[in-house]
């Protein structure tokens, strides 16, 4: 769980946990992650949306030991489409422990189809790996407060290929300034 909390209407700062299997003897590990959010040209004023995210997780077990386990940057472009459509697309970069650093790419396309429900269809990966294909309706249960996300994600080489589905909630701020 990351809450995010909007400290000013460009900045929005996240803090939480994720919990996580590492290695082969299924050793279960807790990660404490920070990220900030910085919007650099709403979308909302333009046709054209720019904003770039930072951030880093520390293990509670597993290397490496007093130092980040993972660090990311980001930065994502969104374009209004019209008729309730939004394309999203970002590049970034990520180390996670002590692999290499990875390229890592999205592009997502939302639709809203009414009022507080919306469709996302989304492709992304890291390094040479094989993409993620996402598909998720997302719903407001309070508007601009809380929003949650029923999604199927398909993963993996063409041949061996993962699917799953994930129930995900967004508790958002209003700004604090």
């Amino acid at each position: 769980m990351v809450p995010a909390v909007r400290v000013h209407p460009i900045l929005e700062l996240a803090a939480g946990t994720v919990f996580l299997a590492t290695g082969s003897k299924d050793r279960r590990t807790v990660e404490y992650s920070a990220e900030g959010k910085v919007l650099l040209r709403p979308g909302s004023t333009h046709r054209v949306g720019l904003a770039a995210v930072g951030g880093a997780g520390v293990r509670q077990l597993g290397l490496p030991r007093n130092r980040p386990a993972t660090v990311y940057g980001y930065g994502i472009v969104s374009q209004d489409l019209g008729a309730g459509l939004t394309a999203y697309q970002n590049v970034g970069w990520v180390h996670e422990e002590s692999g290499p650093h990875q390229f890592t790419w999205d592009a997502r396309l939302d639709w809203s189809v009414l009022d507080r429900v919306g469709l996302i269809g989304e492709a992304y990966g890291e390094g040479r790996s094989s993409p993620f294909f996402q598909a998720l309706v997302r719903t407001m249960l309070l508007p601009n407060r809380i929003e949650m996300d029923v999604s199927v994600t398909r993963a993996g080489p063409f041949d061996d290929r993962r699917t799953w589905a994930t129930v995900g909630f967004t508790f958002m701020s209003a700004p604090l300034y």
